[in-house]
């Protein structure tokens, strides 16, 4: 049943009517799937190679209530890009430093990354993958 509102004491108050829009802004406070692909949505984040086995970056998203937790596919339906369009498939893929808007990732790959140069995370041109940030607890 949708449209009905139940109010407190003798007088009726008239039915606000709010958009899709912010009441799907109200539920991303609380939960919110990114859902990637090759062709749709590839690159996820711009990172920067600490060493040359880790790129790590910053990413954002809608602002939640609370810090969220950070979960997503396996590590390995996700890629990182460096020089010269190379890639490497990650072995782990980690979020940290999570806060209301945005999560810092690691992607650990082999030795292929020069320190210092900037990598792109993105999705495996054979996989779809998913990020979800999720504040409900």
């Amino acid at each position: 049943m949708t449209g009905v509102k139940f109010e407190v004491g003798a007088t009726a108050t008239g039915f606000v009517q709010e958009s899709y829009g912010d009441a799907l802004a109200k539920c991303f406070r609380y939960f919110e799937r990114r859902n990637y692909d090759e062709h749709t949505n590839n690159h996820i984040a711009h990172g920067l190679n600490n060493t040359t086995t880790v790129n790590e970056g910053l990413i954002p998203f809608d602002q939640k209530r609370v810090a969220p937790s950070v979960s997503s596919t396996a590590a390995s339906t996700f890629r990182v890009r460096y020089k010269n369009s190379a890639w490497d498939v990650p072995s782990t893929l980690t979020f940290t430093n999570e806060c209301n808007f945005s999560c810092t990732y690691n992607a650990t790959v082999g030795s292929v990354l020069s320190a210092g140069e900037v990598g792109v995370l993105a999705v495996d041109s054979a996989d779809t993958c998913y990020l979800d940030f999720d504040s409900e607890y």
